[in-house]
């Protein structure tokens, strides 16, 4: 049974770091102290699931290198960063 740590109605989760640097998983604030504690508990410690990590748009790039270096760190190996394509200029009104 293979899950991926993202969220969405499919019971998976995602991780979002927003503009101020703060780290959210589930819409829930984390503080970074306890952010490999966290994501051992929902992910039962199973270092194959796939982590998301999103950040805000006018986030610090390397706050959310920082944050995906972390969590490498604790054994998550499986980090991928969400990117948005933004809205073409002549689309928005």
């Amino acid at each position: 049974d293979h899950r991926d740590l993202h969220l969405s109605i499919r019971r998976q989760r995602q991780m979002c770091i927003r503009d101020r640097g703060n780290i959210y998983i589930q819409e829930a604030e984390v503080p970074e102290n306890a952010l490999v504690a966290r994501l051992q508990a929902l992910t039962q410690a199973n270092k194959d699931l796939r982590i998301f990590v999103r950040g805000d748009q006018n986030i610090n790039y390397g706050r959310v290198i920082e944050v995906m270096g972390m969590i490498s760190r604790a054994g998550f190996y499986k980090v991928a960063l969400i990117a948005e394509a933004p809205i073409p200029k002549e689309r928005v009104r």
